[in-house]
């Protein structure tokens, strides 16, 4: 029987700043957002440095994976989106770890198993009590009503510290059907792709 491994990758989703982290925080539960489900959504745009087509998003990927969400875990809140580009933000955004089961790898090498830091809620305070709306980044939304969800997902690693720099998420996720066709969320640079499958869109990001 294959064990289960955890990739202990440092890594973003392509074109933003995000990680991919090992071992953080615990499970959130079906009981800690029993009373959300009615959040509102709330945009907060994508990276001034993501690549604006496909074949720019898999050039700048390290690892290029499908897999399906399997778990969300709390991460951390901070104030965003930045600090030293809007000094009079004082909107908490709370981070989760995306725990993705990995089903192929497209590009690069991973394990079975990846955990992906995303940007999630927008916050009141410091409980998962207080989250008062849903982040869209990118077109994007991933949370714990997610879970389940199968997804093309294009990943870059880091060599620098993730210190206290903010998470942007923009391109770097397709939501698919069973048949691996591009579905449900799509990220702004694959907008253009939905309703393809998943080899249509790697033949269109590798010719380029």
């Amino acid at each position: 029987m294959r064990t289960t491994n955890l990739s202990r990758l440092t890594a973003g989703l392509a074109g933003a700043g995000c990680l991919i982290l090992a071992g953080c925080g615990t499970s959130t539960t079906g009981a800690d957002i029993a009373g959300e489900r009615d959040l509102p959504l709330v945009a907060v745009g994508e990276s001034s440095d993501a690549p604006s087509d496909l074949p720019g998003v898999y050039e700048s990927s390290d690892v290029v994976i499908v897999g399906t969400l399997v778990d969300v875990k709390p991460q951390r809140r901070y104030y965003g989106p930045d600090p030293e580009d809007d000094p009079n933000q004082d909107d908490l955004i709370e981070d989760v770890t995306l725990v993705v089961q990995v089903e192929s790898t497209l590009k690069g090498t991973v394990e079975d198993r990846v955990e992906v830091s995303w940007s999630a809620y927008k916050a009141s305070g410091r409980q998962v009590s207080d989250r008062v709306a849903q982040l869209v980044v990118g077109n994007v939304t991933l949370n714990e009503r997610q879970v389940g969800g199968r997804y093309l997902m294009f990943l870059r690693e880091f060599g620098e510290p993730w210190g206290n720099r903010p998470a942007n998420n923009d391109a770097g996720v397709m939501e698919l059907d069973t048949g691996g066709v591009v579905s449900g969320q799509v990220s702004t640079a694959f907008e253009p792709y939905r309703g393809e499958s998943i080899d249509d869109v790697l033949r269109q990001a590798t010719e380029g």
